[in-house]
């Protein structure tokens, strides 16, 4: 097959297991649903309205809440509470924080082709969606329970995607800032916690390499299950439990 857009979250999945990475973008495959990451869309959601002035908390509780079930109500909680820590952080934040910045965009999608040291076109396009824009860079919100660290940032292949997506965009360089909630251990509210980055022209470099050297084993149908320990790949996807290199066994070819 030849690919034509590559996206963060597509490299790290295709990094991760490329039998999942087909499994997703090829056979179309249902994977496991994950209500994680549908908390972290609506608090994405949530951010976006605060953002642009619209009702914040509306359209997400006309959505879980059509019906007393427990579950989205507990889940709707869970929501409220991390945008309103959010908002307490916002409005906490020194005049000069990088979040406090004018929006320049709001949930920006952006489409930039990729190029070889030479400056040739490859062939592939990066695409991704960010979440603000400033005049001194980006703000990316990051949900998760996984801990956060300042190398962890320095070293994200996504913030150098948008490294170069900023600038591409504004014709100048910007700061990457990660606005991350974190689980506190000790009750139900989230910790948030924001870290900067930048990138320079050689990791820019670095990163079209790779996005070219992952074009190519696309376009060549490299989709191993990649067997990174005795249970499988080490990284959660929504197709783990169809993998082979995570079951043990091969999957029936005639359900591709």
């Amino acid at each position: 097959m030849q690919i034509k857009t590559l996206s963060a979250s597509s490299i790290e999945l295709y990094e991760t297991c490329p039998w999942c990475w087909k499994a997703q973008y090829v056979d179309k495959l249902m994977g496991i649903p994950s209500k994680a990451l549908d908390i972290g869309k609506y608090v994405h959601d949530g951010l976006r309205n605060f953002h642009t002035k619209r009702p914040i908390l509306d359209e997400i509780k006309a959505k879980l809440l059509l019906t007393s079930n427990k579950e989205n109500i507990e889940t709707f909680g869970k929501i409220r509470r991390m945008v309103e820590s959010y908002i307490q952080f916002y409005n906490k934040a020194k005049p000069n924080d990088p979040i406090k910045q004018r929006s320049l965009t709001v949930e920006e999608k952006f489409k930039y082709p990729i190029r070889n040291s030479k400056g040739k076109e490859v062939g592939v396009d990066i695409i991704g969606l960010m979440d603000r824009t400033t005049d001194t860079g980006i703000i990316e919100y990051k949900t998760t329970s996984e801990p956060y660290t300042q190398e962890r940032v320095d070293t994200s292949f996504q913030a150098t995607i948008y490294s170069y997506a900023y600038k591409m965009m504004k014709k100048r360089d910007g700061i990457v800032n990660f606005v991350v909630f974190n689980k506190n251990e000790k009750n139900q509210d989230h910790i948030i916690n924001s870290f900067q980055t930048s990138r320079t022209a050689q990791q820019l470099d670095e990163m079209f390499d790779k996005c070219y050297e992952i074009k190519s084993k696309i376009d060549n149908d490299m989709f191993e299950p990649n067997y990174d320990d005795d249970k499988g790949h080490k990284y959660w996807s929504q197709f783990r439990d169809l993998c082979p290199a995570c079951t043990g066994h091969k999957v029936n070819q005639e359900l591709l």
